[in-house]
């Protein structure tokens, strides 16, 4: 059991049972307890959330509704989330149709392939809950696993595998997380993501990261994961990996040009935002 040190402001806060010895705190401030086995998942697709008429599925990043020219919203306009949402940073979106003209189209299907060889082996962890869909304090922690993983004949990971956990990468967790028919929405996380593309190992972190998922009964989830990437890393990236002159000339211009985020608030937009659509599938660890 462990105690949240600060709120959530971006996740639905409810009462605990007038049993419970933390009841009289708000939910934030109490300890999760529960009588269930945790619940792991493995992350098994991700994919580039898309933009279309200004619409777009993410979540408000920066928590202000941001339009062009706006300082505090870095001069870029937010989308608009499926239904009519305010507020959405999504800004790598819109690169997608230019940089997919490029040989960057073949990064998508690179992280496919890096979540199948087992070097993106991205897992979820629900801990200190009572009921696998409707409580209202779970611990929620995204961790990297390590094992190969069974990948079946139409090259999808096989649920119901068991995975080590990788002891040099750092957990992330985020307490007292309410869970409501099976939908949760958790963050802010910082997240450090291994990527083998065209064959450079890459650890790519992702700021102020949430979860939006949804989680069935059989282990089955899936739902969003966004948060910022440092666009001046990206670029050295680019360069130390010897990048297409003409691929790295695209690059640069569009990522400053759409930078959107100040997530550390030193009133530098150096972060641009991204959004992915994520599904997964039931997991297990093996003991610590």
């Amino acid at each position: 059991m462990r105690r949240a040190a600060w709120a959530l402001p971006l996740l639905v806060l409810f009462a605990c049972d007038g049993e419970d010895p933390n009841s009289d705190l708000p939910l934030h401030l109490q300890e999760c307890t529960g009588t269930l086995d945790a619940r792991v998942g493995v992350v098994t697709s991700l994919t580039f959330a898309r933009v279309e008429d200004g619409v777009s599925a993410g979540f408000d990043l920066d928590r202000h509704v941001s339009e062009a020219g706006d300082d505090e919203g870095c001069g870029i306009p937010d989308l608009v989330g499926p239904n009519g949402e305010p507020g959405v940073d999504n800004a790598f979106a819109r690169l997608l149709p230019a940089l997919e003209s490029t040989e960057a189209a073949a990064v998508e299907p690179l992280i496919q392939q890096s979540i199948r060889d087992g070097v993106l082996l991205l897992l979820i962890e629900l801990e200190d809950y009572d009921d696998p869909l409707d409580d209202v304090c779970v611990d929620f922690t995204v961790l990297q696993g390590l094992g190969e993983p069974f990948v079946s004949a139409a090259g999808e990971i096989v649920s119901g595998q068991t995975f080590d956990r990788d002891p040099n990468a750092t957990p992330s967790t985020v307490e007292a997380v309410a869970l409501t028919d099976g939908a949760l929405q958790a963050g802010p996380l910082t997240l450090v993501l291994p990527f083998t593309i065209f064959d450079v190992s890459l650890e790519i972190q992702v700021s102020g990261a949430i979860f939006g998922l949804t989680l069935s009964p059989d282990g089955h989830f899936e739902g969003l994961f966004g948060g910022g990437l440092d666009v001046d890393y990206l670029l050295r990236i680019a360069q130390e990996e010897n990048v297409d002159p003409d691929l790295y000339g695209t690059l640069e211009p569009l990522l400053r040009a759409a930078s959107d985020l100040d997530l550390d608030g030193d009133g530098e937009c150096s972060q641009i935002s991204i959004t992915f659509e994520v599904s997964g599938e039931l997991a297990f660890l093996f003991p610590e």
